[in-house]
């Protein structure tokens, strides 16, 4: 039988790549945790930090030794093409867990793979693929990797609020 066996997230450092709408609601639940939260994203400003109550990191790099978690909330673009990989896997904390809900191509699939069989990363959450839909990865024999198929949004409540913002939009 499979043991499952959880821990407390009180006190861990979680790192948010992104601090817009999703990115602040995580930020948000992880300080409600206890967890000590600092994120960074280039385009918030300095004064919308201060209000949400969120230390600010200018480069992200910076924080990868002291991460317990890292989640992901950033576009896509060509800045953020494969923004995690080899080099920064090499450069978190050993044993960082990943969650990433934003976009597939942020995380480089090849370097994640080896990072997760060295126990770099310790294990990883992921809603988006490189490749969309996704139906073979290696990613989805490892046993320290939970995915779901880019349904991270599908809640009964956003499919209402999305249909009504598109109703007040006619």
């Amino acid at each position: 039988s499979t043991k499952l066996e959880g821990f407390g997230v009180t006190g861990m450092w979680r790192v948010v790549a992104g601090l817009g709408r999703v990115g602040t609601l995580g930020a948000q639940k992880a300080a409600g945790l206890v967890m000590k939260v600092i994120a960074h994203d280039p385009y918030v400003s300095e004064e919308r930090f201060h209000q949400l109550g969120i230390s600010r990191a200018r480069e992200l790099k910076d924080l990868f030794e002291v991460s317990d978690f890292i989640t992901i909330h950033l576009p896509k673009t060509k800045d953020t093409y494969h923004m995690f990989g080899r080099q920064e896997f090499q450069a978190m904390k050993r044993g960082v867990l990943l969650i990433n809900v934003a976009r597939g191509s942020i995380v480089d699939t090849e370097a994640l793979v080896e990072a997760l069989e060295s126990g770099q990363v310790g294990g990883a959450a992921l809603d988006v693929f490189e490749e969309e839909p996704c139906t073979d990865s290696p990613l989805f024999k490892s046993p320290q990797v939970v995915v779901t198929p880019h349904l991270g949004a599908s809640t009964i409540e956003a499919q209402d609020k999305a249909g009504v913002v598109i109703a007040e939009q006619v």
